[in-house]
């Protein structure tokens, strides 16, 4: 069985990236849940 990214991951991976510069928030929140919705082929 393959873990699957909840939207929480995507947030701390956000918020982790964000250590090293970037823009704080979140632009479009649909597509990043649309893309943590897609199945997972792997």
């Amino acid at each position: 069985m393959h873990y699957r990214v909840t939207w929480q991951d995507a947030i701390e991976a956000h918020r982790f990236a964000l250590m090293d510069g970037g823009l704080d928030g979140i632009r479009d929140e649909g597509l990043i849940r649309a893309a943590l919705a897609r199945p997972y082929h792997g």
